[in-house]
């Protein structure tokens, strides 16, 4: 029961970390899914996988540094907005994804282990989160030499493919959590 319901948490938790509603306040804009709750809960996760996560303490740990980070960035906005961060949240995003990335891995393992299935979606997605991300700070990085129509429309179709891709890891990991034999 314990893999049912940290994969749940996990859906919950990537629903947090990838989809943000911002709302301006006073010039200051203000996420009302911040980040560290889903790595909070995807920490929580992880640590009930106990049968798979023991022996790398990465998983547990890399959601907490992920939270922190994230709560840092988010009282550093808050509080001193003229502070430019860019560098230090492209170094969290660079972790973020790379830690998606083995997050993903190792639950497509327990999937594996646990007879369900649907587990290439897992594959899939994996990938998916990794092409998104590159495509996404490409067009970052490309911003000072790409006009402004064309970004613009690149960022929309990064953001649109980013919040598919999150909504269809919860739905996949609701899935598998009903899904799985689990003993």
């Amino acid at each position: 029961m314990k893999i049912k319901n940290a994969l749940r948490l996990i859906a919950v938790g990537f629903i947090f970390t990838l989809i943000n509603i911002n709302v301006t306040f006073n010039g200051i804009q203000v996420n009302f899914m911040p980040d560290f709750i889903g790595w909070i809960l995807i920490a929580v996760a992880c640590a009930m996988m106990k049968g798979y996560t023991s022996r790398n303490p990465f998983y547990i740990g890399g959601a907490i540094l992920l939270a922190l980070c994230d709560a840092t960035v988010l009282a550093v906005e808050l509080l001193r907005p003229k502070l430019d961060i860019a560098m230090y949240k492209t170094g969290i995003s660079l972790f973020s994804i790379f830690y998606i990335f083995l997050l993903l891995g190792k639950i497509y393992k327990i999937g594996k282990d646990m007879n369900y299935n649907s587990i290439a979606s897992i594959r899939v997605l994996k990938y998916v989160y990794l092409i998104v991300y590159i495509i996404f700070q490409s067009a970052t990085l490309a911003g000072h030499y790409l006009p402004v129509n064309v970004l613009a429309v690149v960022f929309s179709i990064s953001g649109i493919a980013a919040l598919i891709t999150a909504v269809a890891t919860a739905f996949v990991l609701l899935k598998m959590s009903v899904m799985i034999d689990e003993e």
